[in-house]
């Protein structure tokens, strides 16, 4: 049993981009603080995500310089990397890390973590061949593989044949402190503010949520705001200009300050063809907000009982039209909605939470390592 008193984790990435995965990241790694050390390796290079760290914390970082070689002299080189890397324990994060996987599998000089968040663009719906038969080989060989949702979870153990304590699912967390509910009136003559933060891309299915606004009479008053940007901006302001929402649909371009946006809404919208457990959702749940959405990923399990009625199936643009119109027009059910989604944030998504349970895992895995 290991006794390390400053235990140093290597983290692999195949971009230490700004993004949810990073920036969650980030945020343990200062929970942790100076009590451990950290290696980060970008594989292409890109370090934004650094920015995010505390001055004060041990931290390297790696960008392996020399290009990317073929299998198997690549796997070779990354073997002589891991020999030469002080660390106690890797994690590697999402398929851009896989050939460490593989590496750290034969050099096994320290422990293991896999991170899945979901997939790339190529395999939303159906994983492929030669990638699934190296995840129900690879990730047997990790100490720990964890998912963020039910919905991954389910499916790690059916497609990669994982069972805990092996598999893990650890849910993500939200700053409960910073977001929180604004006052907001409830009135029938109040103009209500719709909102939605997600990145302009298809699968994002912005048009749904637009499609089915045409659907929801003029009263009350209603406005909807979308924050992000992306390629299919100009594809959604045309269908307002023919639609005849244009007076009403407000697009914000990327919100730096997501907190202060969620404060002006009353109904926060998801419209996506497909998630795992989207932090947008948390971070409305915690501002008090109802929500509607379609039926994806773990959706209808994160929000409150009260709410579920309202988390639609994603095919089905009636229920939707109608889950906006029975919000829109009652105040008193969105307030009540709000604060049942902000309890059960409080008590299950608290960010405290979950760099609990991450801290608790590293501490296991590392004490536990050969």
């Amino acid at each position: 049993m290991k006794n390390v008193e400053h235990p140093r984790i290597l983290h692999v990435f195949d971009g230490f981009r700004v993004g949810g995965t990073e920036l969650r990241t980030c945020n343990i790694i200062n929970f942790l603080g100076k009590g451990f050390g950290h290696v980060i390796i970008s594989n292409s290079g890109n370090l934004d995500a650094a920015s995010l760290i505390k001055t004060d914390t041990d931290v390297d970082y790696i960008h392996p310089e020399t290009p990317r070689t073929p299998f198997p002299l690549s796997i070779a080189r990354i073997c002589r990397m891991l020999r030469s890397i002080n660390a106690d324990l890797m994690i590697a994060y999402e398929w851009g890390a896989i050939d460490w996987v593989l590496a750290n599998c034969m050099v096994r000089s320290r422990p293991m973590i896999m991170t899945v968040e979901g997939f790339e663009d190529s395999e939303l719906f159906v994983q492929k061949r030669k990638r699934l038969m190296l995840r129900r080989l690879l990730y047997q060989r990790c100490d720990r593989v964890v998912v963020c949702s039910r919905t991954l979870y389910r499916l790690a153990m059916d497609e990669w044949q994982l069972r805990p304590p092996r598999l893990l699912h650890i849910p993500n967390g939200v700053d409960c402190s910073r977001f929180t509910p604004a006052n907001r009136v409830q009135s029938q003559t109040r103009e209500v503010r719709l909102g939605i933060v997600a990145s302009l891309i298809k699968l994002k299915n912005h048009i749904k949520l637009l499609r089915c606004l045409k659907e929801v009479s003029d009263c009350p008053p209603f406005s909807l705001h979308i924050a992000g940007d992306g390629p299919e901006l100009d594809n959604l302001r045309r269908f307002c200009n023919e639609s005849g929402l244009a007076h009403r649909v407000h697009f914000l371009g990327h919100v730096q300050d997501t907190n202060e946006f969620l404060k002006q809404l009353d109904i926060f919208c998801l419209s996506s063809i497909t998630e795992q457990m989207p932090m947008a959702v948390l971070e409305a749940m915690a501002t008090g907000l109802p929500v509607v959405s379609t039926d994806v990923g773990d959706v209808k399990l994160m929000v409150s009982e009260k709410n579920r009625p309202f988390i639609v199936p994603s095919n089905d643009d009636t229920l939707y039209a109608q889950a906006l119109k029975e919000l829109i027009g009652n105040g008193l059910l969105r307030k009540d909605l709000g604060s049942a989604n902000r309890r059960k944030c409080l008590d299950l998504y608290d960010e405290q939470l979950m760099f609990k349970r991450y801290e608790e895992l590293y501490i296991s895995c590392i004490s536990s390592g050969n």
